[in-house]
């Protein structure tokens, strides 16, 4: 971006299991800005999104603000069987489920805008 703001787009492929896409963006839009606004967990901002693939991308999208930090797939190869456990699996489920506890789901995000 031109102020120097690093994004990612997500464009959702097919998803027979998961349902229909328009439904799986929404989701994820609104699952993205509750972890956002409920936990202290670093979750890229959602700047723009969008249900409807007759669109001009001709897909369904959403576009994140990148998140600053090291990706986790640079260095977990390098790291131990318990660093793993402890570091990204048990020690951070255990922070969000305490940090959930009384937090109220969110209402329907419709089919797109910002964030």
């Amino acid at each position: 971006m031109d102020d120097g703001r690093e994004v990612l787009i997500n464009t959702n492929t097919p998803r027979t299991i998961a349902g229909s896409n328009r439904f799986v963006t929404a989701s994820e839009v609104a699952t993205l800005k509750f972890v956002r606004q409920s936990t202290s967990l670093p979750v890229p901002r959602v700047l723009a999104w969008n249900t409807d693939s007759a669109n001009e991308s001709g897909s369904e999208y959403i576009i994140l603000e990148k998140t600053p930090g090291v990706a986790l797939d640079e260095i977990w190869e390098g790291l131990s069987t318990l660093q793993r456990a402890d570091s990204f699996c048990i020690g951070p489920l255990c922070n969000v489920r305490s940090e959930q506890s009384g937090v109220e789901s969110p209402q329907d995000p419709g089919t797109s805008g910002p964030c």
